[in-house]
């Protein structure tokens, strides 16, 4: 049996798209660092990743590349674009020292891929794919996502690795992709630990009206704000949209202007451009609902920040929140219902500002319940170990 002391030098070597004080990429960042913040008392954790964030041309200010510096007090490895050829990942694998691999994307080239290519025998990998298996993270870009997988399966890519889920339904996703036969351990994302503790924001009436509603995402075709759009073009009383994300220079982006322009005049829509994760819950609770029909999210942490600080959520059902409507935290609708969406924010938009004080009390009160942090930290201990365990012995 392992011991405490041994538990503690145990080294995870995580390659990561994109990391702290990068959060343009969404979810992985605070997947990790959340990990990180519950596990660290227990595991080494050394992290390569790229020396920006997402989109930007420049490197984080004031970092030292292409070589270990400490952030927070974790290890981490900030690789400039060109840096990581399979040379210099072998180079890194070989020159430090761990127990585990640990990958966090299913496509990324220099993250994933490389590693995979380059990894010692003996050493055992774990993937989280983190939602890139969804049927509809799948759908968009189709054929060159199917033509990887089949060219990965004909080459061994992935063969004799562990995998993580991060709910049953991803499990499921794994298993349809990759067989029933492969080793899937399911262990949920953590919260923050800050989440676990009682909200820090205090509640107040809402303005009589509009409703106040917000998108908080990266704009991309996964996070659907044009079919966010499209449904607030369906609603019969005035509310106020407000957007928050990062801004590719895309097609997208223009659909979602051109919605914007030509939005009725009982809609305010605006455009805040993006903001760091430190803003994001005063502007979530800066409003009355929650706004992500998403075509599908492994985790989702800006719907467990909503909620966190009392903030309804209207989001699809292809994210781990279910049963938002039980619970009273909001709802959860399959997006062929555009109907139903519609309904919700009328609703929503019917209820007094008492009325809507009195759902984000009840809202805080769930939230405390959904987001115990206690099981989810013990199934990630215990799939680093169980990996870890099996290698040494």
């Amino acid at each position: 049996m392992e011991t405490e002391n041994e538990a503690k030098v145990s080294t995870i070597l995580c390659f990561l798209g994109h990391y702290l004080p990068g959060d343009k990429s969404g979810g992985p960042v605070r997947t990790i660092a959340n990990m990180v913040h519950h596990l660290s008392p227990e595991f080494d954790f050394a992290i390569v990743t790229m020396d920006r964030d997402l989109g930007d041309r420049r490197p984080y200010k004031g970092i030292k590349r292409n070589t270990w510096t400490t952030v927070e007090g974790t290890r981490v490895f900030y690789a400039s674009p060109n840096y990581l050829t399979a040379q210099n990942v072998r180079r890194i694998m070989s020159q430090t020292s761990y127990d585990l691999i640990y990958l966090n994307s299913l496509f990324n080239f220099r993250f994933t891929n490389l590693p995979l290519i380059s990894r010692p025998r003996g050493k055992p990998v774990l993937l989280a794919p983190r939602g890139e298996l969804s049927p509809g993270a799948l759908e968009l870009k189709s054929l060159k996502k199917r033509t990887f997988l089949l060219l990965a399966r004909l080459v061994g890519l992935h063969d004799n690795i562990a995998w993580q889920a991060s709910s049953v339904i991803e499990a499921s996703h794994i298993r349809a992709t990759f067989g029933n036969n492969v080793r899937i351990f399911t262990a949920t994302n953590l919260p923050p630990k800050e989440l676990a503790a009682p909200a820090r924001f205090r509640l107040k009436a809402a303005p009589p009206s509009p409703l106040r509603i917000v998108f908080v995402s990266r704009i991309s075709p996964m996070k659907n704000l044009v079919f966010a759009l499209r449904t607030l073009y369906k609603v019969r009383v005035p509310v106020s949209f407000s957007i928050y994300g990062p801004n590719p220079e895309s097609e997208y982006w223009r659909k979602c202007e051109k919605l914007i322009r030509e939005a009725p005049s009982h809609l305010r829509i605006s455009y805040h451009g993006p903001i760091s994760h430190s803003e994001v819950p005063k502007v979530l609770a800066d409003h009355d609902l929650f706004f992500l029909p998403t075509l599908g999210e492994n985790y989702g942490h800006a719907i467990a920040e909503a909620i966190s600080i009392g903030t309804p959520v209207l989001i699809s059902d292809r994210t781990p929140w279910r049963g938002l409507a039980s619970d009273q935290l909001g709802w959860d609708i399959p997006l062929s219902d555009q109907v139903a969406f519609v309904r919700a924010i009328e609703h929503a938009a019917s209820l007094t500002p008492e009325d809507r004080k009195s759902w984000r009390i009840r809202v805080q009160e769930q939230a405390q319940i959904r987001l115990d942090a206690d099981s989810a930290i013990e199934q990630n201990r215990e799939m680093f170990r169980s990996l870890i365990n099996d290698r040494r012995s």
